[in-house]
């Protein structure tokens, strides 16, 4: 998963990823930082959940994503961001999910507490770019919950990692 300057975030995401129900030994947690200038690499190693992988410069979350994929071996990639929170069946349901089908991939949904105090920007994501099923009704999953087999990324490349946002549907 990609983070920038996002501590908090980051320690709830790998107390999330530390209570799967998926057997630990059956997953690797890799992070790339995109160049924090605050604390959050640190957090991160302090974590043993997580091997740590220090982007050589800024890129943004779709070139830190393809860092990430270049540095696993797995035959499936699950992605979310340092922001969520995934559910502690997530790893389970997901591969299982993907396992029923001989789909490419699987996008999950996608929950975002919002109160009456939510921001302008958190409900344009919100209904734009984080609502799944829309998203897999014009045919890509958001990377805030995906599931990608890693023959597609070997038949059709990584994410475009020059784009700042947009990549999810770019990639799908």
């Amino acid at each position: 998963m990609p983070v920038r300057n996002d501590p908090r975030g980051l320690v709830a995401l790998l107390d999330a990823l530390s209570a799967q129900t998926l057997p630990i030994e059956e997953y690797e947690v890799i992070v790339v930082d995109d160049f924090s200038t605050d604390e959050t690499a640190h957090v991160a190693r302090a974590s043993p959940l997580s091997r740590v992988i220090d982007a050589p410069a800024r890129g943004g979350a779709y070139a830190a994503r393809n860092i990430g994929v270049a540095a696993s071996s797995a035959d499936v990639l699950a992605f979310t961001d340092a922001d969520c929170v995934p559910a502690p069946t997530w790893l389970e349901h997901g591969l299982a999910a993907l396992a029923r089908s001989r789909a490419d991939l699987a996008a999950g949904h996608i929950e975002i507490p919002l109160d009456s105090r939510a921001s302008a920007s958190a409900l344009v994501d919100f209904a734009r770019y984080l609502n799944q099923e829309r998203a897999a009704a014009e045919g890509f999953g958001v990377t805030a919950n995906l599931f990608v087999r890693r023959a597609v990324f070997d038949r059709i490349g990584l994410f475009n990692g020059k784009l700042v946002s947009g990549g999810d549907t770019e990639f799908g």
